[in-house]
């Protein structure tokens, strides 16, 4: 499990201008559903994750972190966290339990692209098909649609209603 500050950095204290009042809300809600996920993660496998690697993003930091996505990144709005993540087994995990990501309301990054962290973010991306729960590397995503269309990438026969 995660705790608010661990998400918030203490970026909410260092940009006070940019920690709005949606943004505080977007961040309660991000914590709140990925302990959800959490704790699915450990009755099912008795790990527990509970470190934040990224959290909270405002723009001069975001802007200057690698791989992220520069100005659109939904760690800026709060909506997304990375979690350590370092031998891969939550991201499996959420590959190979689509529907707790439904049940969560959240949405990961391909693990190709997350190397020893777990993105998970609220809001899906605009590009993706209603039922896809991981979206693909970036940098493939309109390669992706080109290919797929509005066809879900990965998902189980059924992900629970939205």
């Amino acid at each position: 499990m995660i705790t608010i500050e661990q998400y918030l950095m203490g970026r909410d204290k260092l940009f006070p201008s940019l920690y709005s009042e949606e943004i505080k809300g977007n961040c309660i809600d991000t914590v709140g559903r990925v302990n959800k996920l959490l704790s699915i993660y450990f009755d099912d496998t008795g790990a527990s994750v509970d470190e934040v690697t990224s959290g909270l993003r405002p723009p001069e930091i975001n802007d200057n972190t690698s791989n992220s996505a520069k100005g659109t990144s939904k760690h800026i709005t709060g909506q997304a966290v990375d979690l350590r993540d370092p031998d891969g087994d939550l991201d499996l995990w959420c590959m190979n339990h689509l529907q707790v990501l439904a049940e969560c309301g959240l949405w990961q990054e391909h693990p190709a692209a997350t190397d020893s962290w777990c993105h998970l973010q609220t809001r899906k991306n605009l590009y993706l098909p209603e039922n896809c729960r991981v979206f693909p590397l970036p940098r493939m995503a309109a390669y992706m649609v080109k290919i797929y269309g509005d066809k879900p990438l990965y998902w189980p026969e059924k992900i629970g209603e939205e």
